[in-house]
Parts: C-alpha cells; structure tokens; sequence
C-alpha cells in the first residue's frame, strides 16, 4: 500500500533503497539478479519465440547465433555513413542484422540470450549484452565519438552477465559532427582477429 504524506511525519526506522546502477559510475552486483527475473519473464511469453516469416527469411529458432545490432533505421544518434557497408562485413562472417525496433522487447531479449556474439557500435542497443550467457563475446566498436570502443557503461553491463567485451577502434574518415565512414579493411580484418 501506497501512503502519500502531505504533513511532516517522523518514523522510528525508514528503509531507503539504494540505488543498483548509477550511469558512468558503478553497478551494484545484485542488479543482475533484476536483468535475469526480466529474462526468466519474457522467455515465459509464447511471443518470445521466433515467428514463421523470421524463420523463412533465416532467424533459426535455435543454434549458433552471431547479431550485428544496426543503427540504420533507429531514430536519434547514427554514427555511420554507409552503414549497409559495414552491415555487409557481418553478414559475410555469418552474422544477422539485427534492427531491434523491427522486433517485440521478449523476442529480443530471447535472442540477445541466445547469442554467441553481440556486436555493434556503442550505445544503449549494445547494453542487452546484460542479458546475454556467461562467456559470450560483446563485440563493440568505436565511433569517432568515443574512438577506442570502450565504453564505462557498456563494461558495467558486461560485468552483469559476465560475458567477454572486445574492442574495436575506430578508424576511418570523420565527414561532420560525429558522422564517419568507416574503414572497411581494418574493419574487416579486427573482426577476423576478434572471432579466433
């Protein structure tokens, strides 16, 4: 029950929760335990499942499974010009693009649990990684706004699942802003490495 107090009260004991994750801070241990009761939800909906038309197109319902996280047509921060370049390199090593605005909340979550590799650029799409097995490898790749690939966030979320984070740097051309054109030949090439 809900009490809301409009008149100065004073109380013998007063329990304040704290706060589990604090942004480019720290993340307490126990909020893995929130990530894993959401996974154990969404996995209980019939709706997580992969449905026909997905697997006619390719989305097993089960076995390996590589994801490229794609930003292409997700409203707000794009760091990629020519991002179906870049797409293509993953889907060359035996990724699928995903684009999660395309895709109920439970069928993502079921994937990114599913998966042996996440990769992407940085940012909150990357950050489902908290929902993935011990031992799967985050692949996350610089943007000329954070060029190394390693993001304070992204390895709090990381640290949750226990799963292996790589970097990438970025390199390539920055045109405006936070705008760039990746270099596809490095890409390709620290992606190889990243996957031996």
């Amino acid at each position: 029950k809900v009490l809301i107090l409009k008149e100065q009260q004073s109380f013998e004991h007063l329990t304040v929760p704290q706060s589990l994750f604090e942004i480019n801070s720290h993340v307490a241990p126990a909020m893995s335990g929130v990530y894993k009761q959401i996974l154990t939800y969404a996995l209980s909906l019939p709706s997580h499942k992969v449905g026909f038309l997905r697997s006619l197109i390719g989305w097993a319902g089960d076995g390996d499974l590589k994801i490229y996280v794609a930003r292409r047509r997700a409203r707000g921060y794009h760091p990629m010009i020519k991002e179906r370049a870049v797409e293509r390199i993953f889907r060359e090593l035996g990724f699928k693009i995903l684009h999660p605005e395309s895709w109920r909340f439970e069928q993502q979550v079921a994937l990114f649990q599913r998966a042996d590799v996440l990769a992407g650029v940085e940012g909150s799409a990357l950050h489902n990684s908290v929902f993935m097995r011990r031992e799967a490898l985050v692949i996350n790749i610089g943007t000329a706004r954070e060029p190394t690939g390693d993001i304070l966030n992204q390895r709090l979320c990381d640290s949750l699942s226990g799963v292996v984070p790589i970097h990438i740097p970025f390199k390539g051309e920055i045109l405006r802003g936070s705008k760039a054109v990746y270099d596809i030949e490095f890409l390709k090439e620290a992606l190889a490495a990243a996957l031996k």
